[in-house]
């Protein structure tokens, strides 16, 4: 009642908080829910105190289940850009959709072999280990968004970050399980002081 008389009987956010009380409902009252795995983020078009007051409670490890992000700022800076950039806002559009090249990210250990592909390689090797995926970034296990930049954690982290275990991998890609790129050496003829990695070619 208090957010309908502050925007003249408009409850902002009102989708997103409704569909955050029947989520909790659903949850509460589930026989088996995966709450270590269990990550819930609701987008908010403005700044709005009924769902900083929502709570879904902490893992075992102290990380938050719910994660509410303020989109306002975000959204106006993305605006702006469209506008200055055309075709931006379609790429955009895509990559934060679900259908299609979207952004995704999943625990090291759920790719093929049990991660093996992944575990042990560093960001720069990551960016060849796809071939219809791209590798975005990397977030280690309990991390939390810092109010300064870190250099080994989210996207483009430094080439010598090695991903572990226990770390999510940020890829780009139109499916979940991305396909492993194929190397041979081409026949083409190339000066001395070409750099070896660029002798070989990925195969379509």
């Amino acid at each position: 009642e208090k957010n309908a008389e502050n925007h003249e009987g408009i409850v902002v956010n009102s989708m997103t908080l409704r569909t955050m009380l029947a989520l909790r409902v659903v949850l509460s009252t589930g026989k088996s829910v995966p709450w270590e795995d269990l990550r819930i983020v609701a987008q908010l078009a403005s700044p709005s105190r009924a769902m900083q007051v929502l709570d879904f409670g902490k893992t075992d490890d102290g990380r938050p289940i719910l994660h509410v992000e303020d989109l306002t700022l975000f959204l106006n800076r993305l605006m702006f850009r469209c506008c200055a950039q055309p075709g931006l806002a379609q790429v955009t559009v895509s990559l934060l959709g679900f259908q299609g090249k979207a952004i995704r990210l999943r625990r090291a250990a759920d790719f093929q072999a049990i991660g093996h592909e992944v575990i042990g390689k560093t960001a720069k090797e990551m960016a060849m280990l796809w071939e219809d995926a791209v590798f975005a970034g990397v977030i280690g296990e309990g991390w939390r968004a810092p109010a300064d930049l870190d250099p080994v954690q989210g996207f483009a982290p430094a080439q010598g970050r090695v991903i572990s275990h226990s770390d999510r991998i940020i890829y780009v890609c139109d499916r979940v399980e991305p396909q492993l790129a194929v190397f041979r050496p081409t026949t083409a003829v190339y000066p001395a002081d070409v750099h070896p990695l660029s002798r070989y070619e990925t195969l379509s």
